[in-house]
């Protein structure tokens, strides 16, 4: 690992607060480019656009997938932009560089005869988290809030009267998502009995 590298890695971990596993995906990313450069006889600072559109084809003809080159691009588009700022090189070649297209993947959502049936086959289950299940399930089909929402959601922010939950989302963004009155009466009976 070259000297402004390290400098920059340490600079994301420490001033920036990225998480080790952030830094060491950085890490990976840069690497890979530097060893590209370096069989190319290509000086850190002399990478140009031809230089970066052949890394990418390289990359492109080995297998790897559209989504992590564009990852990759954008944390070497970070990596120049800082090695810019602290005076390693003159210019960020990647700036006018941009990614391949990548196809957007919509998740698969199942029908309502499939919830129904989940809905229904939770219901017939007799074990001690049972209730608990129905009303996760319930919670997640009727409000639409995220698992992660869900999961960290305190009994406090849910106003079972209202028919409301109040939600701290991405971004620590608050807002309030209201659900149904099926979802309602499961919740009423889980939190009656259980909590």
């Amino acid at each position: 690992m070259n000297k402004p590298e390290q400098e920059f890695l340490d600079h994301l971990l420490v001033e920036r607060n990225y998480s080790p596993r952030t830094v060491k995906s950085y890490q990976d990313d840069i690497d890979k480019f530097c060893e590209f450069i370096y069989h190319e006889g290509v000086m850190i600072d002399d990478v140009d656009a031809i230089c970066i559109r052949n890394f990418l084809t390289e990359e492109l003809n080995q297998g790897i997938s559209k989504r992590s080159c564009k990852r990759r691009l954008s944390s070497l588009k970070h990596f120049y932009k800082y090695l810019v700022n602290v005076g390693y090189t003159k210019d960020n070649p990647f700036v006018f560089i941009s990614a391949p297209k990548v196809e957007t993947k919509y998740p698969h959502a199942l029908y309502k005869e499939q919830i129904e049936e989940l809905f229904k086959r939770n219901a017939e289950r007799t074990d001690e988290l049972a209730l608990r299940d129905q009303a996760i399930l319930y919670l997640l089909y009727y409000s639409g809030i995220r698992a992660q929402e869900l999961v960290t959601l305190p009994i406090q922010s849910v106003y079972l009267r209202e028919r409301a939950i109040r939600v701290l989302g991405k971004g620590n963004k608050e807002r309030i998502v209201p659900f149904s009155v099926d979802c309602q009466k499961v919740l009423k009976k889980y939190i009656d009995k259980e909590r």
